[in-house]
């Protein structure tokens, strides 16, 4: 917040928060993948798994967290670039 905060003030940020309630914007998939997991939800077969509105994402915005081994290879990486 301090980031934003340096480069645009208090009011240009309520008006972009106000437009954005009117006019949304950013990720226009959502809204019908929200709608999608529901319908799966409700007219899915019994033993069928629930889906979450990511699943019908065309690409996942949640990226997989990593394992520790993964971080652990990145440090050691990042100690082999001195």
């Amino acid at each position: 917040m301090r980031e934003l905060l340096e480069s645009v003030d208090s009011r240009e940020l309520s008006e972009w928060a106000q437009f954005a309630n009117v006019e949304p914007f950013g990720d226009d998939w959502r809204p019908g993948a929200q709608v999608a997991s529901i319908l799966h939800n409700v007219h899915r077969a019994k033993e069928a798994p629930a889906l979450q509105a990511d699943d019908f994402m065309p690409v996942k915005q949640i990226p997989k967290p990593q394992s520790a081994e993964q971080v652990l290879a990145i440090f050691k990486g990042l100690q082999t670039l001195d």
